[in-house]
């Protein structure tokens, strides 16, 4: 009987150990599968956000460039409008004095 025992359990040992490791090459084989399309995936997202960098990068130098070109136009409507406030100023005083007559 502890002969048939010992066949039984070597058997059952047997049958486990093949069932683990076929388990195991299967989970292994699955996880591959998964991680070729995960592998693809995150080329993908490193390309998107390389991608996003550089399209944010060129918005922020044109960005720079607009503001400079806003400041050298504010620059140049300052200078236009200076005769104009000078003409305002004295058109100002003229008017007060008539007022004050």
């Amino acid at each position: 009987m502890d002969l048939w025992w010992f066949n039984l359990k070597t058997a059952e040992s047997q049958l486990f150990e093949t069932l683990f490791k076929q388990s195991s090459t299967d989970l292994m084989f699955t996880r591959f599968r998964s991680a070729n399309p995960l592998g693809k995936l995150m080329d993908f997202l490193q390309e998107d956000v390389d991608s996003m960098e550089r399209e944010l990068e060129t918005w922020r130098s044109e960005n720079r460039d607009l503001k400079q070109k806003l400041k050298h136009e504010e620059k140049i409507t300052e200078k236009s409008i200076e005769p104009l406030k000078a003409h305002l100023i004295d058109l100002e005083t003229a008017v007060q004095e008539q007022l004050d007559k």
